[in-house]
C-alpha cells in the first residue's frame, strides 16, 4: 500500500491509493465525509499478469453511508478478456 490520504475538517481524501500484490495492482480514490458518515470511492483493479493486447480491468465503487453503502461492480474489461480467450481456443 503507497499513497496520500488527506483529512481536514472530517473530509478524508485520498487522490490516489496504491494497492499492489504479486498479480494485481489497484488504485484506490475518493472521499469519505466522517461528520455526513457517507463515502464515494472507486478502486480500479488491474491484471498485469493477464496476457493480452490490453491489460484486463475491474472497477469497485463504493457510495452511500459508511454502514449501508452500495457496491457497483464494472467487469466487463475482464469479461472481454475471458471470451477472447474462450474464442481463440
Amino acid at each position: 500500500v503507497d499513497g496520500n490520504v488527506n483529512i481536514k475538517n472530517g473530509l478524508l481524501r485520498t487522490p490516489g491509493m496504491n494497492l499492489r500484490t504479486e498479480n494485481i495492482a489497484g488504485n484506490l480514490t475518493g472521499e469519505v465525509r466522517m461528520l455526513k458518515w457517507q463515502m464515494d470511492l472507486t478502486t480500479m483493479f488491474q491484471f498485469p499478469q493477464m496476457s493480452s493486447e490490453t491489460i484486463p480491468t475491474m472497477t469497485v465503487q463504493l457510495a452511500g453511508p459508511l454502514d449501508r453503502g452500495v457496491v457497483r461492480t464494472d467487469t466487463s474489461s475482464l469479461e472481454a478478456y475471458v471470451a477472447k480467450r474462450i474464442i481463440s481456443k
